[in-house]
């Protein structure tokens, strides 16, 4: 993999990291699993990690028919042995969510969908609790009972200590999560907390690649931004990982080093690809939404290594269920109102009454 005409080792400031997942993967041999928001760039990787690592069918699951229908026919030619089937679906339906569960019955669930562009999402907080809150909320419940072996929810840094919209949906989703483990017989449950993504689908380096062929100048926000940085693949052996270790609801996350400048990862970037032509950095200003630096863990939050894996995880984000309920039906009352003021007021506080787990559980290892 390169991003762009330079090696991801030069943007990511360190060496990729090579996890080895195949180690985790014995509970997908034979097995069933769905993917949600398969169209999207992590989605479909995923996906195409999957069909080498044994499953039996693959479940396609995304609401964009042309993306669906493309990376449907793409696995489709991949592996003979492994069934692939594609499904559109809104799964901001609970009933839709346990119809789909009830129809394909997986074993395993990957819920990669989700709103993910910062000043996007603060600007549409209907759709972002919508999407990233209410839909996972579905999708949880639809797993449990249906009594499913493992879930892997895809998060991001941004929501530790959120400040906006996107943070505060992906610590919600976090929370209905670890709240829901507390409840679970059956099913595993995990979160994997990413980075920057830099080779997926409107991240910043694609958008460097894009404002080059232009002849554009490349937008940076603050030239003291820094980011946690990770690849695709990264992203995709730890959401194999994570549902082999699964237990309750706890949080995994890549050792990623130590945080990186924007500016430069950019003008890496931008001098590899400019051809002989100069790049031109534009500093436009942070948008709504964005800080100046991401973090990792919350203060006092429980975090310890997983044995020599370059791989951390951190205790359950939760919530008393009962108030999680309320706060989650307020937030649908929104939603359905179409009250931005109330969605953005009740998100604010879900977030506030999350709590952490004092301890993390003994790990139960790979299966």
């Amino acid at each position: 993999m390169s991003v762009g005409d330079v090696s991801p080792s030069a943007v990511l400031g360190r060496e990729v990291v090579e996890l080895g997942e195949e180690r985790f993967a014995g509970y997908l041999a034979g097995a069933r699993v769905l993917v949600t928001g398969a169209g999207g760039s992590l989605g479909r990787a995923l996906a195409r990690r999957l069909t080498g690592l044994g499953v039996e069918t693959l479940v396609l699951v995304d609401q964009g028919e042309a993306a669906l229908a493309e990376v449907h026919d793409e696995l489709g030619r991949l592996d003979p042995a492994v069934r692939v089937v594609a499904v559109l679906a809104d799964l901001r339906s609970a009933s839709r969510s346990r119809a789909l569960l009830a129809e394909h019955a997986p074993e395993a669930v990957f819920h990669a969908a989700a709103y993910k562009v910062v000043p996007l999402v603060e600007a549409s907080p209907l759709e972002a609790v919508a999407t990233n809150v209410l839909a996972t909320e579905a999708l949880v419940d639809a797993s449990l009972e249906a009594g499913l072996a493992r879930f892997v929810l895809f998060t991001t840094d941004k929501a530790v200590r959120p400040v906006s919209v996107l943070g505060r949906t992906k610590a919600a989703a976090e929370c209905i999560v670890g709240t829901a483990a507390g409840r679970a017989d059956l099913t595993r449950l995990a979160c994997i907390r990413l980075g920057n993504v830099v080779d997926s689908a409107g991240s910043m380096l694609p958008l460097v690649r894009r404002r080059l062929a232009a002849d554009r100048p490349v937008p940076i926000t603050d030239p003291r931004v820094t980011r946690y940085l990770m690849t695709t693949d990264e992203a995709v052996a730890l959401a194999v990982v994570a549902g082999g270790l699964a237990e309750r609801g706890e949080v995994f996350r890549l050792d990623m080093g130590s945080p990186v400048r924007v500016l430069d990862a950019a003008r890496t970037v931008a001098d590899a690809s400019a051809n002989g032509h100069a790049s031109t950095i534009e500093l436009v200003g942070l948008r709504p939404g964005e800080k100046l630096h991401e973090e990792l863990d919350e203060p006092g939050e429980p975090v310890e290594r997983v044995g020599r894996e370059p791989i951390f995880r951190s205790a359950a984000r939760h919530a008393d269920a009962d108030w999680l309920a309320g706060q989650l039906d307020r937030l649908r009352a929104a939603v359905t109102g179409a009250d931005a003021v109330a969605a953005r007021r009740e998100l604010a506080r879900l977030v506030a009454g999350i709590r952490i787990a004092d301890r993390l559980p003994e790990p139960v290892g790979p299966v």
